[in-house]
């Protein structure tokens, strides 16, 4: 028959293997996760200028060609990746620029688009 202590120590290396397994379970889904947000993390800032807006977004070592512009709707979507780099933006625009004359410029790790304001155009009257 097992001891008080054989059977303390049992438990305890029981739940020893059970926190580590744990803790190893803990440190996969946060580095998934840490991954994760890396891929969507997009640092960008909105600037309303006189015609429309500015979207500046960083995109540091990744080179131009390597990135991807789309505008649709009230949606402007980019991505681009590089070797161990990855940028990938979703950003919502008011639905009053004009999404359709969008255009993008990079400098230096930075992503200049530009979206100007729909124009009013003067509607006839018939009769």
């Amino acid at each position: 028959m097992e001891d008080v202590f054989e059977t303390i120590e049992r438990i305890v290396r029981q739940m020893d293997r059970k926190m580590m397994e744990a803790l190893r379970r803990i440190e996969e889904e946060t580095e998934r996760t840490l991954k994760l947000l890396e891929e969507i993390a997009c640092r960008y800032e909105i600037r309303e200028t006189e015609d429309g807006v500015e979207v500046l977004i960083e995109v540091p070592g990744i080179p131009k060609e390597s990135i991807k512009v789309w505008a649709s709707g009230n949606i402007l979507r980019v991505e681009g990746c590089h070797e161990d780099r990855k940028v990938k933006c979703t950003i919502m625009l008011p639905p009053t620029l004009d999404v359709e004359s969008t255009t993008a410029r990079y400098r230096n790790g930075l992503l200049i688009v530009r979206v100007p304001r729909k124009r009013m155009k003067e509607v006839p009257i018939d009769g």
